[in-house]
């Protein structure tokens, strides 16, 4: 008889942590083709973590990484060697990637990471919660910084005329990128202590929004899948 593992929170926590852990830290091989590394046993949800592979490509931050995230008790070389073991004498017919248990995974994104400009939609959504405007923290960073990036409300002049950069062919400069516009002011937000508990809030929600979403998929899969038959 099969143990009913939705039952059992720390068992589906793991698995959801990983599951979003495993999605934020992608192992690539050369051709950018995504390997599956992070394995589960469906009847257990026990985890097994395929090392050999992630030595071969020498990615090794997923792991330390990983333990940042408390997913293993402690990074070493020796445990690593214990996992390393524990999924080489695994019976490979019982263990399955760790996105096979999720029902609907393809069409979920289970990331936690947003990219820079995410991040700063969220950081004026505070900001306004503040009542304060974004064009003042682009003010505060020239004030700081002597850096001028374009402001939302410039940007929103921008596209009103169907315009993505400034016009500064004629002094010799490059056009803009706004991925890098929002990167420097990420990395801005992130060097001001306010700002950056701000921005550290904003990770943890998507990580605990990310996980929460693993754990929904994972107790869907046990309701309707073949597990419990």
């Amino acid at each position: 008889m099969k143990i009913d593992v939705t039952l059992c929170n720390r068992s589906r926590l793991k698995v959801a942590e990983w599951a979003v852990w495993s999605a934020d830290h992608k192992v690539k091989d050369q051709g950018h083709h995504v390997l599956d590394v992070v394995w589960v046993n469906p009847e257990t949800l026990e985890i097994y973590i395929d090392v050999a592979t992630v030595r071969k490509h020498d990615c090794w931050d997923f792991l330390e990484e990983a333990d940042n995230r408390q997913l293993f008790n402690a990074y070493s070389e020796e445990h690593t060697n214990t996992w390393a073991e524990k999924f080489a004498n695994a019976n490979k017919s019982f263990i399955v990637p760790i996105h096979c248990i999720l029902r609907g995974y393809g069409i979920h994104n289970l990331s936690s990471k947003n990219d820079d400009s995410e991040i700063l939609n969220l950081f004026f959504h505070w900001l306004d919660g503040q009542g304060r405007k974004p064009d003042e923290i682009y003010e505060e960073l020239w004030q700081k910084c002597h850096v001028a990036l374009i402001s939302p409300s410039e940007w929103a002049a921008i596209e009103e005329y169907d315009s993505y950069e400034w016009d500064d062919q004629e002094d010799g400069l490059e056009p803009r990128s706004r991925n890098s516009e929002d990167e420097q002011m990420v990395t801005f937000l992130r060097n001001q202590t306010v700002y950056d508990d701000v921005v550290d809030r904003i990770e943890r929600d998507s990580y605990h929004m990310a996980v929460k979403t693993a754990m929904d998929l994972i107790v869907t899969s046990y309701d309707f899948d073949q597990w419990l038959t």
